[in-house]
Order: structure tokens, then C-alpha cells, then sequence
């Protein structure tokens, strides 16, 4: 019945069908296999079980694992590869997989191509080739035992990668790039994800036909063994492979942290310039001092978001300041520039004075720019140590092309001076039409504000003091003369969020664990 409705409404019907409805459906018929099949492997979720963390490792080096399952189905199945356009790689005990029933072998030949992407006549290619056909075989089969660590799950995740040439969407939960801990029998240089890696740094080479779709990479640190040296972030030069994909567009990472770049490294990863155009950094877990390095090789980009959530110490945040540099070589391309608390982040208390004013720059040097979300402290460069006198107008640091304007952590000391740069703007607008696509003008006060230095913080508890009724009153009039020139002027409660597209836009929403929760906000 349903292979005689128009394929709109096809589409219409498979958008409310989840993977069990679709897996039953395939089995119907041959015209309804035909007619689901694409959609039940467009998105492809599978679990990972590769990590140190206490719990896991339950099925990695066996026929159950769920990577090598799905792979091997590949590879006998392989008009199903093409079929699939994103694949999310998350976290799980994997304990339901641990009674799956055991899996023919697979012949060499069937995968040994696909392995060789540039022929077997050079020695190291062959050398390669064989330590990946090792950690292939299961823990059973395998007799050399000093080879520790064995990276079954990473080979056959690699082998993966090289069939899934339609690929456009990647998000992986990350396990150790290499062994951290103090084993006797592990060197402390093995490559835990050896063979991924190597699917990524081919993925460089169009020639290949590896990933030559792949557009969006979405990247967090996986479950570590926490106390043990492993790394629980993503470090920059594990990011740099990507800036190398021809095809990559978007890349969003979730509790980054820095890292040292070695020369070599730079040398043999990094493009004279990226073809990303959209970096969504959230949570990093540290100041991130070579994060100006990074934007350097990224000189298209469309947006740029840092969202600083850790609760640690204001110190250890990045400093915006050193951004503003690198960001002016995509001021032609940039529309979209976020950079701000966020989360945890934004419980931290805070004054006029701390954390110190930063102030950005000129905003007014990127032609294109739509949309800005930062923080009052770092809008504006202010006269002294605390966020109160602005010394220059905020009329002259935005760009013509700005529509929409959030202006974050304002404090209530220096209300009145918001007050006097909305006054600016208004009359900027209304008496030199200045900002003619200016839309919508959000402001928000701080979440947590204490206001007498040398007193203890306000407890979290306590709630904020608002500005005073004068200043209300003020702000009741702006809202009515900014809405008689088209533009909306809004103040946003303490602590709350509002749509500011596109904000968030990009990132990924991982599985649900065994316990219901999103794997997103456990404190690995």
C-alpha cells in the first residue's frame, strides 16, 4: 500500500518511524525493502566499549562486540555502506550484546582492498596492513600476548570508516589516543587509536575515495580512568587531522582542553588553510592558550563559538582577547560570533571587577557580521579595572551589517552605563541611521552578582539584586522608542535562556545510556 503513495509523502510517513519500525518493514517485502531500506541506514547509532573506565571493555575483544558486528555485516551486505550518512559512536556497557551468538570468519579477501588504499608495494604499507589484519582477530585467536594493547574494537572501527564513503555526519565519544597508564606490559607510546587515525589522515587524500562527503565532526572525550594520567578532554592536536579532510565544513567539540604541537606534527597535519567554516567549542577544559594558533589555519570561517561552562577558578578560562587576531582573517566570511559562559560557568559570582574586564575588538573590521553573543565585559574596553566606564561607544565597535545582539553577564553596578550605550545606539539609529539591520537587542544580567569588594560572596541562594525602579523606567522607554524604529529590546530573567539562533545549533545530542540519562552530562 504504502510503495503507491507519492514519495513526498513517503518521506512524510518514514520521519515518524523509528529504527525498530523501519527494521520490521524491510522484512515485509521486496518492494518495501527497496522502498525503507536507505532510511533505516541513513542514521546508523552503534556503541562503543573500548574504554579504560571501570565497567567497560566487557565485549571488546570477542565476536560480540556490537563495531565488529556491524562491520562484518558491511562487509558481506555491501550495497548497505553506501546507504549510510551518519554514524554516532557512544559510550555503553554493551551488557544486552554480551549473548549475541558467535559470527563466521570473514575471508581476507573480501576486506584486504579496502585495507590497502595505496597498494602493498611499498614494505610499510605491508607492515601496517598486517598489524591491522592482527587486531582484528579476537582475543581467542590471538597468540602474542607482548602485542598488548590489542585494538580490536579501533581496527574494526577503522574498517568501517573505509566502507562508509557516503559518510556525511561523524560523532564519536573518544577513547585514549594512547595508553596513559603505568602498565609494565603496555609501552607508554602505543597507539590505542592506531587504526581510526589512519582512517582519518587517508580521508586527506580525495583520491582515495575515503569520506570524501564527510561535512560535519562531532567530537568528545569518551569514560577515563579517572587518577590513573588519562587525558579527560579532547586536546587540540587530536583536532587538527580534521582541518585536513578537503570536504569537512563543521566542527564541534565538546570539553576540549589544549595541547603542545610539535612541528612534525603541524608539518605533516596541518593545510596551509582549512575549508571549515563552522567551529563550535563548548565546555574546553582549560584556558586553551593554542586555540589563536589553531583559528590561524581556519580563514573561512562562517562562526565561531567558544561557551565557557567548567566551574573551575575565572584564570583558567580562555582569553578572548587573543582570539580577535586569527578571527580577522575570515572577516569577510564571518556571520556568526558567540563567545560567552555558559552552564556551570554562569553559577560563578561575579562583579564588575571579576572576572577582570577582556576586551575583544573592534567588531566593526568584519563587514558580514549578523549575529554577536558575548559577555559586557568583553564588548567593550573600559577606563580602569572594573566593567563600569566604558572608553569608547558601542555605536563604534559594531559592524553595519549586525541584526542581532546579545549582550551577556551585565552587572548591576553598571546599569546605567548599559543604559547610556542603548541610549547611543538609539540615537546612532534613529539620527545617522547607523545600524540599519539591527533586529532584536537582548541584554541579561548576571546570574550570581556580588557588589562590595572585600566582602564574602553572596551565597547561590540569594537571590540577585535588580537595578533600581529609575532604571526600569528608563529601560520601559528604550524598549517603546526601539520599537517604534523596528527593533526589539529585550531584558532576559537571571539564569534564563532564550532561542539566539544559531547559537547550539551544531551540536550533537548523544544516545541515551543504559541508565536514561544523556551521556552528554555525566562528569567523566
Amino acid at each position: 500500500m504504502l510503495v503507491l503513495l507519492p514519495g513526498e509523502m513517503i518521506l512524510q510517513v518514514v520521519s515518524f518511524l523509528d529504527t525498530r519500525d523501519l527494521s520490521q518493514l524491510v522484512l515485509v517485502s521486496k518492494d518495501y525493502s527497496e522502498l525503507f531500506i536507505s532510511s533505516l541506514y541513513e542514521r546508523v547509532v552503534l556503541p562503543l566499549n573500548a574504554y579504560w573506565d571501570d565497567g567497560y571493555r566487557l565485549v571488546d575483544g570477542s565476536h560480540k562486540n556490537p563495531v565488529r558486528r556491524f562491520s562484518q555485516a558491511m562487509i558481506e551486505n555491501p550495497r548497505l555502506a553506501p546507504l549510510v550518512r551518519s554514524l554516532t559512536l557512544y559510550p555503553s556497557h554493551c551488557e544486552k550484546w554480551r549473548s549475541c551468538a558467535p559470527l563466521p570468519a570473514v575471508p581476507e579477501e573480501k576486506f584486504r582492498a579496502l585495507m590497502l588504499p595505496y597498494g602493498d608495494a611499498k614494505r610499510k604499507h605491508r607492515r601496517k596492513y598486517r598489524a591491522w589484519r592482527r587486531d582484528l582477530r579476537p582475543d581467542r585467536e590471538r597468540q602474542d600476548m607482548y602485542h598488548e594493547p590489542w585494538n580490536y574494537e579501533d581496527a574494526w572501527l577503522a574498517l568501517l570508516l573505509v566502507q562508509v564513503r557516503n559518510l556525511e555526519r561523524l560523532a564519536i565519544r573518544l577513547p585514549e589516543e594512547r595508553m596513559q597508564f603505568n602498565f609494565e606490559t603496555i609501552p607508554q607510546t602505543q597507539g590505542y587509536t592506531t587504526h581510526f587515525d589512519r582512517v582519518i589522515h587517508w580521508a586527506r587524500n580525495p583520491e582515495l575515495g575515503i569520506l570524501t562527503r564527510l561535512s560535519q565532526v562531532s567530537l568528545r572525550d569518551g569514560p577515563a580512568w579517572e587518577g590513573e594520567g588519562a587525558i579527560e578532554a579532547v586536546p587540540l592536536k587530536r583536532m587538527l587531522p580534521y582541518l585536513r579532510i578537503p570536504s569537512v565544513r563543521t566542527l564541534y567539540v565538546r570539553n576540549p582542553c589544549n595541547s603542545s604541537l610539535p612541528r612534525k606534527l603541524l608539518r605533516d597535519l596541518v593545510p596551509s588553510s582549512s575549508s571549515l567554516t563552522h567551529i563550535d567549542l563548548e565546555g574546553p577544559h582549560d584556558a586553551l592558550s593554542n586555540l589563536p594558533q589553531f583559528l590561524e589555519w581556519c580563514p573561512n570561517l562562517e562562526s565561531f563559538a567558544v561557551e565557557m561552562d567548567q566551574p573551575w577558578h575565572w584564570r583558567s578560562w580562555v582569553d578572548v582577547s587573543q582570539l580577535y587576531r586569527p578571527l580577522q582573517k575570515s572577516r569577510s566570511s564571518l556571520r556568526h560570533l558567540h563567545v560567552a559562559f555558559a552552564g556551570r560557568g554562569r553559577d560563578f559570582t561575579q562583579d564588575a571587577e571579576s572576572p577582570r574586564p577582556t576586551f575583544f575588538g573592534d567588531l566593526s573590521v568584519f563587514p558580514n557580521l549578523h549575529t554577536v553573543h558575548m559577555r559586557w565585559s568583553n564588548l567593550l574596553p573600559f577606563h580602569g579595572s572594573r566593567a563600569l566606564e566604558p572608553a569608547q561607544p558601542l555605536r563604534t565597535l559594531l559592524p553595519r551589517s549586525l541584526q542581532n545582539l546579545y549582550i551577556e553577564d551585565c552587572v548591576t553596578q553598571g546599569a546605567w552605563a548599559l543604559g547610556n550605550e542603548l541610549e547611543g545606539l538609539l540615537q546612532y539609529r534613529r539620527e545617522e541611521r547607523g545600524l540599519p539591520a539591527l533586529q532584536r537587542l537582548f541584554c541579561q544580567f548576571v546570574h550570581h552578582e556580588s557588589h562590595i569588594r572585600g566582602l564574602p560572596a553572596r551565597s547561590r541562594e540569594e537571590k540577585a539584586p535588580e537595578p533600581d525602579l529609575a532604571w526600569e523606567g528608563r529601560l520601559r522607554g528604550l524598549q517603546e522608542e526601539f520599537g517604534t524604529l523596528g527593533v526589539s529590546l529585550s531584558v532576559i530573567e537571571r539564569g534564563a535562556s532564550v532561542p539566539f539562533p544559531p547559537d547550539r545549533a551544531l551540536r550533537h545530542k548523544w544516545p541515551l545510556c543504559e541508565n536514561g540519562k544523556y551521556y552528554d552530562y555525566f562528569n567523566y
